[in-house]
């Protein structure tokens, strides 16, 4: 049916696409352990900054409501 040499060439083919599926699939366990990495620390950041008081949602954008009436 096929050829010895066919199926050998289709057998070292698919050997490479499997090393290269492997290398890919590191590639994107790095990438997606580091994005995680830095999401959790800016997370870790932005929760210090707020237990602190230094990042406020309250107001911004609307500093006319929180102005003090001089009566």
């Amino acid at each position: 049916m096929f050829g010895y040499r066919f199926l050998r060439s289709a057998a070292v083919a698919l050997g490479m696409y499997g090393v290269l599926g492997i290398f890919i699939a590191a590639a994107m366990l790095v990438v997606g352990s580091t994005t995680f990495t830095q999401v959790t620390t800016l997370q870790k950041t932005l929760e210090s900054n707020a237990s602190r008081g230094q990042v406020s949602s309250h107001g911004v954008g609307h500093p006319a409501r929180h102005r003090q009436r001089n009566n």
